[in-house]
Parts: C-alpha cells; structure tokens; sequence
C-alpha cells in the first residue's frame, strides 16, 4: 500500500472514531440531561473537542441536570477568544465566530494574552428574551472550562 493510500485509509479511521466519541457525548448528554433543547449552527466540522462533549462538560461544571434545564435551551458556536490577565486587569474578548475549520485549535500564548478557540455554550430561559443567561466557554482543544458568566454576552 502506498503511502497516500495508507494516510487516507488512517484519516477515515480518524473520522469513525471521532464520529463515535461524539455519539457517545450525545448518549451521555441525554442520559444525564433529558430531552435538551440542544440548538447550535450547522458546522460541517469539529474541533478536537466536539459540541456535545462541550455540552456535557458546560453542563456538568454548571451543576444542571434533567430538572434544571426542563425550561432551558442550551445553545453553542464555537467562537475565537481573547484572554488576558496582568496585574492591572483581567478579562476577555470575543473576536469572531469560526465558521470554518482551522489547522490547529491549540491555545497561543501572547505576553500576557491567551488566544483560544472556545465552544460558548448559553444556556437560556425559553421564550424569555431579555433573562439573563449562564455561559461557558470550554476550549475546543483541550476540553478545559475557561471561564463561567452570567451575563449577556453577544
């Protein structure tokens, strides 16, 4: 077999087992969370971390289940954020939503600066528009929870 071949023949493997590891955070997110409105926009790819292992993680470090969410709707889109801390001041900044796939979704380091592309995950009242909603952000590389809020952000 010839090196082209065998490459393909691994990145379709690479697929299937992605394609698993995100049913089985689907499964998960349904076990532990019930019938979630779950509304995101459709990607035709996926980060290292995938939505629905971004989900589960959100959800989990929230403390929602079933109950919780029964009036919610949890929604996600993977965005590319801005971090930094000094001395002075901490904080952080949307920069653009991602909308395509990237080479490499691993955190950069600036100074005192973190560049990270980020599932935000909202979690909202239903049909309340002006509530005021929990958010996270879990990097898309490393499944890390970077920040919490309650607030609105977009």
């Amino acid at each position: 077999m010839d090196l082209q071949n065998r490459t393909t023949a691994l990145e379709m493997q690479l697929n299937a087992l992605l394609n698993m590891t995100d049913s089985l955070y689907y499964d998960l997110c349904y076990d532990e969370f019930g019938n979630v409105s779950f509304q995101s926009p459709g990607y035709n790819f996926s980060p290292p971390v995938s939505m629905y292992h971004a989900f589960w993680i959100a959800l989990r470090s929230g403390g929602w289940n079933a109950s919780s969410l029964s009036d919610r709707t949890v929604s996600a889109q993977i965005l590319y954020m801005k971090f930094w801390s000094n001395p002075s001041q901490t904080g952080f900044e949307g920069l653009h939503e991602v909308t395509e796939p990237v080479e490499d979704y691993s955190p950069v380091q600036v100074n005192d600066t973190t560049y990270r592309y980020v599932w935000h995950i909202c979690v909202a009242l239903r049909g309340i528009p002006h509530s005021i909603p929990t958010n996270y952000a879990v990097d898309a590389a490393t499944g890390e929870m970077v920040l919490q809020y309650a607030f609105p952000y977009f």
